[in-house]
Order: C-alpha cells, then structure tokens, then sequence
C-alpha cells in the first residue's frame, strides 16, 4: 500500500441542488402550490369516485375470499390511504379522519392476521357517508369518529409495544438527565 492515494469528493447532484439559491420565496411557492391544488379541485370528486367504486370491488373481494391476506390487505389498505391522502390534500378533514380510521382498522388487522366483516363493513359503509355528505356536524362526526375507534381498538396494535418501549427509553434517559445535572 502506498501514501500517494488521492481522495475525491465529487459533488451529487442533490448536494448540488440543495446549495442553490431558491429561485423564489417561500411565501411564493405556497401561493404556487396552493394555486395548482385548487386548479386540481374539480378533478378531485371524479378521482375520489373512481378510489372509492375501486375500494368497494376490493371490500367485495376480501368478503368473498374471507379475509385480508397478503396483497389484497396491502391493496385495500393502500386505496384506502390514498382517499385519505386525497381528502387531506383538499381540505375534506371528516372524511380524512374517517378514511385514516379506516387504514387503522385494516393495518390492525392485516397484521394480526384476524377477518372480521363487521367492523370492515362499517367502516366503509361510514366513508362511503362521509364521502356523500361532506359538511357532518362537528358533534355528529365526532361520534362517528369514537364509534369507529373502538371498533379499531378491538384489535391489537402492532406498534403498542414499540411506543412502549420508546416511553420507557426516553424515561430512562430523562432519569440519567437529572442525575447528571444534580451530581
């Protein structure tokens, strides 16, 4: 082995990117997004129509087939995730709130491997309202939205014990923080 290496370090382009100036403010990039979301708005009723007659064949299937095995759970809890990102994206926070529910339910009981067509079937049927109606009452939706949680809550959480253990971590150094600030 010799001495004489010579080492680069040759830019990428993200570092490149990263390092320009910005070509304008930040106050005009979200007057820019905000304008191109709302040139988008009248398409927004036709794609969640499309997401939603796409989610119902898929719900027809998982009862068919008796459950949420393998890409059909992936595929129903993705077409529900992208109503909700739709929803989110257009301001519909009822029907965010209700479809996020929703993938809860889904991811729940992916994960633990359990079919339940009731609580499946309520919660569709509660975005499909949701999705008609917009503009519940605060009081009415939030009833919905409780209502729809503990039927999620009858089935274990996958990250309960990993939020746990982050807790106990994060009180474990707070109690090192102390000790070393009081001796």
């Amino acid at each position: 082995m010799t001495d004489d290496a010579i080492v680069e370090h040759l830019p990428t382009r993200f570092s490149q990117l990263a390092r320009q100036k910005p070509r304008i403010g930040r106050d005009e990039a979200l007057r820019r997004g905000a304008s191109a979301i709302e040139n988008l708005r009248e398409d927004f009723e036709a794609w969640l129509a499309d997401d939603l007659a796409s989610l119902a064949d898929l719900m027809r299937q998982v009862h068919e087939q008796g459950g949420l095995a393998g890409e059909r759970y992936r595929t129903v809890y993705a077409r529900a995730q992208s109503i909700r990102d739709l929803a989110g994206t257009f301001g519909r926070q009822d029907l965010t709130d209700v479809a996020d529910n929703f993938c809860e339910l889904v991811f729940r009981m992916g994960e633990a491997r359990a079919y339940e067509p009731g609580p499946l079937t309520i919660h569709f049927d509660a975005l499909r309202m949701v999705c008609h109606s917009p503009g519940m009452a605060a009081g009415d939706l939030a009833v919905l939205l409780d209502s729809l949680r503990q039927l999620v809550n009858r089935f274990p959480d996958p990250d309960a014990r990993l939020r746990q253990r982050l807790a106990q971590e994060d009180a474990q150094r707070a109690r090192k923080q102390a000790a070393a600030e009081r001796g």
